[in-house]
């Protein structure tokens, strides 16, 4: 049987609707991953630990005075709520069309360890450990400071995202242009082909070999005897 040829061999139509599925999906394993490893620590941590931290502000990523906000009775939770709502848009705005390998990652990695803190404050902390205040589990030192899963899977994926974009960008930058087709006439040293305006529907005339031998034969100047 012989082969078909790679020109004229149809591709198959591409379901952009699949895609977003495959996004998606690499989404919610990645969160339900971290969500997972994240709780299951924080729980030992608050049982186990003697240094553990309730955090009710907004965390490292949020700084002062807008932290404290997120430990206001009232002003919290609407805050919380208003995060899910923004890790929703992002989740939909990073899975609606197709990314590199590691922006995606990236991107999955940090909407992860932002739901899995925002689940914390809107009352998953009440199984993670039971009888603390509203706020987030911190349990080991790092830096000076108090961390969990949750908090270091931001760090990686916005760093892993930062760096997709970067190398998308270089990767922009350095790409070469595609070769166009050999057109002599666009040379600078060469003429353009005469054109004329010919009937709709009729193929240009190409001249003949005979035409173009003659053409190109050098004129010479009748002498007078």
């Amino acid at each position: 049987m012989a082969a078909l040829d790679p020109i004229l061999t149809p591709t198959p139509p591409v379901d952009p609707a699949a895609g977003r599925r495959r996004r998606l999906a690499v989404v919610l394993t990645a969160a339900a991953t971290v969500l997972w490893i994240d709780q299951v620590t924080k729980a030992w941590a608050f049982r186990s630990l003697p240094h553990v931290q309730i955090d009710s502000g907004g965390g490292f990523f949020v700084s002062e005075p807008w932290g404290s906000a997120w430990s206001d009775p009232v002003v919290g939770p609407v805050l919380d709520v208003s995060g899910l709502a923004v890790l929703v848009a992002v989740t939909v705005l990073v899975t609606r069309r197709r990314r590199s390998p590691l922006v995606l990652t990236g991107a999955a990695l940090a909407i992860a360890g932002w739901g899995s803190n925002l689940l914390d404050r809107l009352g998953l902390h009440s199984v993670t450990a039971p009888g603390s205040r509203r706020g987030v589990v911190d349990f080991f030192v790092w830096h000076g400071r108090i961390w969990n899963v949750a908090d270091g899977t931001i760090a990686l994926g916005l760093t892993l995202f930062a760096a997709g974009l970067v190398w998308q960008l270089c990767r922009a930058l350095t790409k070469p242009r595609p070769a166009s087709a050999y057109e002599p006439w666009r040379q600078p040293w060469a003429a353009p082909p005469a054109t004329r305006s010919m009937p709709s529907g009729q193929p240009p005339s190409v001249p003949s070999e005979t035409a173009l031998s003659v053409a190109s034969r050098p004129a010479t100047l009748n002498r007078s005897a």
